[in-house]
């Protein structure tokens, strides 16, 4: 992606500002200051959002804030006289208020040449009233702005047409999505419906209800939903697409084949998504989602001990992650997928910071609610782990990491003593996931607590395959829990499996 505004270009993928095609020395901070702020050109941006996101956890005074302001609009030919790019607005914050245009990286200067993109058809209501005619602009109004904080997806907004074809080939996009809106009395139903432009194919579709006593929240609820369930799949849509475009190697196809291989759970996959992703990475070394991507799958590697080498491994993850936060600082999912890793690492304050600020970003972020879910498990909180658990599966019931979600709801569940209301979260999990490591050692506790033997020494026989010589405390130091009355309920549990 490239901003250009004036004789200046800002080049986010090579992280550099150029002027009239020469380059202009840019310190990172400042760079990273004016790029959230031509990101964000639609609205005040305040000081304390830029600390945020330019130091976030680091302690400077406002003078370092002026600092970079001046020293950006000095890269841009711009003074705090006249302002002519970036606006001061006292007691507010700043402004980017020059016309900046956006243009893609690649031969072609449409998105739909490399990240997915989505154009969103005007609503389609009968005879609606004043009311529900409001209702349902202000639906699609706030579908679009959730889509458009999607950091995987392009959006356009479009007046229609009759021929959604050559309506999605003007426009660049690869998807066009449909809404149907209907109301009786109170009550709403809306049908979304996913096109694959190309071929005029649907590839989802849902439908969502509600009532119209309290329509913000009736708005709210909707948006989420649909989120939560079209861009998972539209990734899986993307995954399948990369798949049959063998010949293409740059770095987004190289990331969407990593993408499923990361998600199985097994040690094979995982070393496979890592080889593609660190070709994304040769492709383009300023990737941020392939950074964040290979930060989560080499925590994976480590926290279910396929890596020869843990401590190493740990430290790789963290590493690129840092790079993918580097680059993407406000993206949802480089946030999850470095939080993830981040969670396997133990970096628990860390997870909860990054985490937090994905779903400010992206409510409907099924797979950040998850890991929310994890921690709250780690620390003890099993309550809000479930609840964390069970919204992430409302959001997204079909969701490829689906069987994390039973994980994490089993292991609540054993955590509180219901045993009965673990086991079979944990089961199913481990059938949609049978390379998990995990899974078997909470199973083997939950039935050694409920006294099924002969389930117990099924998976104990799988336990001690994979640690043929560990002891129960020595399955329970190899997981990124704290609360110590969950970790002697489960060293407790292993010894009654037989464990010493």
């Amino acid at each position: 992606m490239k901003y250009v505004f004036g004789s200046y270009t800002l080049d986010v993928r090579r992280l550099q500002l150029m002027r009239d095609g020469a380059a202009v020395p840019t310190e990172p901070q400042v760079f990273a200051l004016l790029r959230h702020l031509i990101e964000n050109r639609d609205r005040v941006v305040s000081r304390d959002e830029i600390f945020d996101v330019i130091w976030r956890d680091r302690v400077v005074s406002d003078a370092a804030l002026s600092s970079r302001i001046k020293a950006a609009r000095a890269a841009i030919g711009d003074d705090g006289t006249r302002q002519e790019f970036l606006k001061t607005l006292h007691g507010r914050g700043f402004q980017f208020v020059g016309q900046a245009e956006e243009r893609f990286d690649g031969a072609s200067t449409s998105p739909a040449s490399a990240q997915p993109s989505i154009a969103i058809l005007p609503t389609m209501m009968v005879s609606p009233t004043d009311a529900q005619r409001a209702f349902g602009e202000g639906l699609e109004d706030d579908i679009s702005a959730a889509l458009g904080r999607v950091g995987t997806l392009y959006v356009a907004r479009h007046s229609g047409g009759s021929d959604l074809k050559s309506l999605a080939e003007a426009l660049g996009v690869r998807y066009v999505l449909e809404l149907k809106l209907r109301f009786s009395g109170e009550a709403f139903r809306l049908n979304a419906s996913l096109l694959y432009a190309e071929r005029m194919e649907e590839v989802w579709a849902d439908r969502f209800e509600g009532q119209l006593d309290d329509p913000f929240a009736a708005q709210d609820q909707v948006v989420s939903a649909v989120l939560g369930r079209l861009v998972p799949n539209v990734m899986m849509v993307e995954v399948q697409r990369a798949a049959s475009e063998t010949s293409v190697t740059d770095a987004y196809h190289e990331l969407l084949r990593a993408t499923p291989l990361c998600m199985r759970m097994d040690a094979k996959d995982n070393r496979q998504a890592v080889v593609h992703l660190e070709r994304a990475l040769i492709a383009d070394p300023q990737h941020a989602l392939s950074h964040a991507m290979l930060a989560w799958c080499l925590g994976q590697q480590a926290l279910s001990e396929w890596a020869p080498d843990r401590d190493a491994a740990f430290a790789s993850a963290m590493e690129h992650g840092q790079l993918a936060l580097t680059l993407a600082p406000r993206d949802a999912l480089v946030l999850t997928f470095v939080a993830s890793a981040e969670v396997a690492a133990g970096e628990h304050v860390a997870a909860r910071h990054h985490l937090e600020t994905a779903l400010d970003r992206d409510p409907s972020l099924a797979w950040a609610w998850a890991m929310l879910g994890a921690l709250e498990t780690y620390s003890g909180r099993l309550s809000k782990a479930i609840a964390n658990y069970e919204r992430a599966l409302r959001l997204s019931p079909h969701d490829p990491m689906r069987f994390s979600y039973y994980f994490g709801i089993g292991a609540a569940r054993y955590g509180t003593g219901d045993y009965e209301g673990a086991l079979p979260m944990l089961e199913q999990g481990y059938i949609e996931a049978p390379g998990s490591t995990w899974a078997p050692r909470l199973i083997m506790a939950c039935a050694a607590e409920m006294g099924n033997t002969q389930r117990m020494n099924e998976v104990a026989k799988v336990v001690r395959s994979l640690k043929p010589h560990a002891t129960a405390e020595e399955l329970v130091d190899s997981a990124p829990i704290r609360d110590q009355g969950y970790r002697d309920r489960l060293a407790a549990s292993f010894r009654k499996a037989g464990f010493k």
